[in-house]
């Protein structure tokens, strides 16, 4: 089994997920490295990158952790030792909105307000067909939209109700109209009430 991970704010072992899952511990780990008992009792690195804790900037990897749980930034990670250990780890601190960077010798990090959490996925994680959803293409959009709702003196019959029709929408598709009903659910109120009701929906839409 692998020796416990320690916080680098306590110098303890961690004993809480929130602690385990912390992107700036996770992190500071991975660089002292991951060891495991060995034959002789001496502990022999099995994953990360052991760097001694003289050569990290342990006051950086500190203030990391603690950006990480004001922030929320959490990591949940099966790695094995096929990985590369500096990938790992520059994908470790993406995580967390940080890069790596050496500092006076020492390795350490800037860490940035933001971050885009990345995930690697190989062809033996998916199954079937993947597909991309992508964005209406700008000219294939609705500029004009003809609400429908239910009409309670009609007794619920579907009406038309009057077209949503921005100037600035057509304006900015140079004239062309591209009109579409859309049902939506009862509303309550006066006709009048009912119209600026679903004229409002439509026009979220």
């Amino acid at each position: 089994d692998l020796i416990e991970m320690i916080d680098p704010r306590t110098d303890l072992p961690v004993t809480t997920w929130d602690q385990r899952q912390n992107v700036g511990v996770y992190a500071w780990n991975w660089a002292r490295g991951r060891y495991a008992p060995g034959a002789t009792g001496v502990p022999v690195k099995i994953l990360g990158l052991g760097i001694s804790e003289d050569r990290l900037d342990k006051t950086w990897f500190i203030n990391f952790a603690n950006n990480c749980d004001l922030l929320g930034y959490r990591i949940a990670a099966e790695i094995t030792a096929l990985d590369d250990p500096w990938a790992v780890f520059r994908e470790i601190m993406r995580t967390g909105g940080a890069v790596h960077t050496e500092r006076l010798g020492l390795v350490s990090g800037n860490q940035a307000t933001q971050t885009a959490i990345t995930a690697v996925y190989t062809e033996n994680d998916l199954v079937g067909k993947v597909v991309f959803a992508s964005a209406t293409p700008k000219n294939q959009l609705i500029n004009h939209i003809i609400p429908r709702a239910p009409h309670e003196a009609s007794r619920g019959d579907m009406i038309d109700y009057s077209t949503i029709r921005p100037a600035s929408w057509l304006l900015e598709d140079q004239g062309i109209k591209r009109e579409e009903s859309r049902p939506f659910p009862y509303i309550g109120g006066s006709d009048a009430q009912k119209a600026v009701q679903v004229g409002k929906l439509a026009s979220l839409e």
